[in-house]
């Protein structure tokens, strides 16, 4: 893989150069060290880490899957949009918009496996986390059992964490107190704060990926979801809407009916024919029945979708999240007292 040129390359798209970034080239063990020079973290900021949660979970913020941040387009569906503080969701307990090229699910499968990784780990969100790509590929379950990753997909997880580096959110948390919206968290920055391509004579290809560590203040009490990071992983990459679907339930124990035609919105789904909703739907709602995630599902004459989720054994975190050595539910006790 040329990475020089994949990098020059990713960085000539519009919202990327524009953004101020900068890169530089480093010879290490005979290798080179792509490297975007992102603000520096601020050096007083004590230790900081995602809820701690058993092997094989991962924890993921509400409002990130709830909206049309990452949205069910097919991988290869042509040019991405490019969107300027785009309204992912406004509610009364959280609001968040979007600076970024647009995101699909093949990028929200990235962020799953790091976040897989950091949340069992209790890792430090101060320090770089060495992501393996040819063992991260795997972990992701983008290709077939006994398999290596072919050149398409190395390319492939380039270019999801150069959207996910590229993208700026704007979230900000509520809880409604003596009927005033309180707000309890917020977190302006990228999803990713920034990824070192580092290939050594001796050592494979990884990737050093940094998180800011304010983003840990968004992962408060009732306003993430536990998954587990096999069962997203069975699902085939092409059915993208089945993806979609299993995060967005996962946030209800007891999803109420919706419309197919505002989860096909929410889903950005494009399709000339709107009864077309109903055959997606029904393969995708197939393909979770099938995994044991939902017991049953109809759509009714109406186009309201009705789930059952299949009882999942409850799994608690072994430690909420922690930022600037506070823990987060703390902090959010503190303010909701005041």
């Amino acid at each position: 893989m040329n990475n020089l040129s994949l990098f020059e390359e990713s960085l000539s798209l519009n919202s990327l150069s524009s953004s101020g970034l900068k890169y530089e080239v480093i010879d290490q063990e005979g290798g080179v060290v792509f490297e975007h020079k992102a603000e520096k973290q601020n050096d007083e900021i004590g230790f900081s880490s995602l809820p701690d949660v058993p092997l094989g979970f991962y924890t993921m913020p509400n409002a990130l899957v709830r909206g049309a941040l990452f949205n069910a387009r097919k991988s290869g569906a042509g040019k991405r949009e490019s969107f300027e503080n785009k309204l992912i969701c406004d509610t009364r307990y959280c609001k968040l918009s979007y600076w970024g090229f647009e995101l699909r699910q093949s990028d929200l499968d990235v962020l799953i496996g790091i976040l897989h990784l950091m949340n069992s780990t209790g890792h430090d969100l101060r320090k770089p986390m060495p992501i393996y790509s040819a063992s991260f590929i795997k972990d992701l379950g983008w290709i077939k059992q006994g398999s290596n990753p072919s050149k398409k997909d190395y390319d492939r997880l380039e270019a999801s964490l150069k959207y996910l580096h590229g993208g700026t959110v704007f979230l900000a948390q509520y809880r409604v107190k003596d009927d005033r919206r309180i707000k309890i968290a917020e977190y302006p920055g990228r999803l990713i704060q920034s990824m070192t391509w580092v290939k050594g004579a001796t050592i494979g290809g990884y990737y050093n990926i940094e998180m800011d560590p304010k983003i840990a203040s968004i992962f408060t009490n009732n306003e993430y979801t536990i998954c587990s990071h096999d069962l997203r992983r069975k699902i085939d990459g092409r059915q993208t809407l089945a993806k979609f679907l299993i995060q967005y339930l996962m946030t209800s124990r007891d999803p109420i009916p919706e419309s197919i035609d505002s989860l096909a919105e929410k889903a950005e789904l494009a399709m000339e024919h709107k009864n077309t909703f109903r055959r997606v739907f029904e393969s995708a709602c197939g393909t979770l029945v099938e995994l044991g995630f939902l017991e049953s599902y109809t759509i009714d004459k109406k186009k309201k979708l009705h789930v059952k989720r299949s009882p999942l054994k409850r799994v608690s975190p072994n430690q909420g999240a922690i930022y600037d050595n506070v823990p987060v539910d703390f902090a959010v006790e503190k303010v909701l007292t005041v």
